[in-house]
């Protein structure tokens, strides 16, 4: 059974926490039960005023009903391998992918 959370982890995507999507995510999830988000890596871990997590792999993602994919400075580059992973798949912001154009993993 997978878990009923929403899960992301990333970088910061090219913005200062403070003031990017990913940043504005990661603050309104922390402490919410339904949401598993946060920064991961060693370098946002640094990073004054980040929400870090314990980093996941492919497949643990792929535990849960839903991937959110967040923009960064584009769009999330995890979206062909969230077509394949059956979770239900919520994209965050206003960045797509050539959708016709992508394959999946």
């Amino acid at each position: 059974a997978r878990r009923r959370l929403a899960v992301w982890r990333g970088g910061h995507g090219g913005k200062s926490p403070a003031v990017s999507l990913r940043g504005r995510l990661v603050r309104h999830c922390h402490g919410r039960e339904e949401y598993d988000v946060g920064f991961a890596g060693r370098a946002h871990r640094a990073s004054e005023g980040s929400i870090t997590s314990r980093r996941l792999s492919r497949r643990q993602l792929a535990t849960h009903r839903v991937v959110l994919l967040v923009d960064g400075l584009s769009w999330d580059p995890l979206w062909p391998w969230a077509l394949s992973s059956g979770c239900v798949i919520v994209a965050v912001g206003i960045w797509l992918p050539p959708l016709a154009e992508l394959v999946a993993w």
